[in-house]
């Protein structure tokens, strides 16, 4: 089963607060959205342990054959 492709503003998984995809392709879109790749981040956010720090993120693909401007594109997990 394929994953769905991450987006620019899409929600990712909470650690200590909440964060979403801001990084994206410039030109590359999936429902209207632009197309977040290897290497884009997050929004800031804050990751524990506790006292838990700030920090962003850029993600890591896991998978090398859908490109987006040759740059591998992230699915949710990633």
């Amino acid at each position: 089963m394929s994953k769905a492709v991450t987006r620019k503003g899409d929600k990712e998984k909470p650690h200590c607060t909440g964060m979403v995809r801001l990084g994206a392709s410039p030109d590359v879109f999936a429902n209207g959205k632009r197309v977040s790749c290897h290497g884009h981040k997050n929004t800031p956010h804050l990751f524990p342990p506790k006292p838990c720090k700030g920090h962003s993120v850029g993600l890591k693909a896991s998978q090398f054959r859908v490109m987006a401007n040759n740059i591998p594109i992230g699915r949710v997990f990633d």
